[in-house]
């Protein structure tokens, strides 16, 4: 059994519905310690949804996530999480497209907005949601030239190009002798129905796709749409 307390260490980042649970059974598997785990309140920077963003205002989809942090660096917010500065953090993003159809699912499993409605109809409620996506990753963006503590995934990225984002994973939290025999479908608590065929997902029309990327300045995504 590996002991514990010699396992890399790792905190994990990421709005709702971008990939974090996938990626924390990866890390699971590896010789690696989520210390963000669990049960944390949602306006606590240790939390893996934790909104990163200075302008607050811009929280709109569970006001249980407004905090008042501000941090300047990954080290601060590191210092604002668990009280030490060395931590790494690994953030996953998904292009903001296929965000808002799997936000549009979530918001209405959690009530956020009714059954019978669609982000997609209502552009005003639509702008508000990627508002809130769009600065929570401009401020990670901020953070982006610290490639020591911060490593950037992209959960399309992740799904159609595993083994070498695994190895991304692996050099970046110095793991060593990594399971590089992991493969997509080892992860039987994962639903990846709609993960393993991103491109053959329900389809979204031009004319809204490029309203939603008009919408965002955060662009170091692969655009999937």
């Amino acid at each position: 059994m590996h002991n514990i307390f010699k396992k890399n260490k790792v905190i994990i980042r990421g709005i709702q519905r971008s990939g974090t649970n996938f990626l924390e059974k990866i890390l699971s598997e590896l010789d690696t310690k989520i210390i963000n785990k669990g049960n944390i309140e949602r306006n606590k920077a240790e939390h893996k949804h934790f909104r990163i963003q200075d302008n607050k205002s811009s929280i709109f989809m569970d006001k249980q996530y407004f905090n008042s942090i501000y941090v300047q660096n990954i080290q601060e917010l590191n210092l604002k999480s668990y009280n030490k500065k060395n931590i790494k953090n690994i953030l996953i993003i998904k292009d903001p497209v296929n965000w808002v159809l799997s936000i549009n699912r979530w918001a209405k499993k959690c009530n956020w907005i009714s059954k019978d409605k669609n982000l997609t109809d209502d552009y005003d409620l639509m702008s508000k949601y990627l508002f809130e996506w769009d600065c929570f990753h401009l401020k990670w963006l901020q953070f982006s030239k610290d490639k020591e503590y911060l490593l950037i995934l992209q959960w399309e990225n992740l799904i159609t190009n595993f083994h070498e984002n695994l190895k991304k994973i692996t050099n970046f939290l110095g793991v060593k002798n990594p399971n590089i025999n992991l493969q997509i479908s080892d992860f039987k608590n994962i639903n990846l129905s709609e993960n393993s065929k991103i491109l053959e997902k329900e389809k979204i029309n031009i004319e809204i796709s490029d309203k939603i990327y008009n919408l965002v300045e955060f662009k170091n995504f692969r655009k999937i749409y």
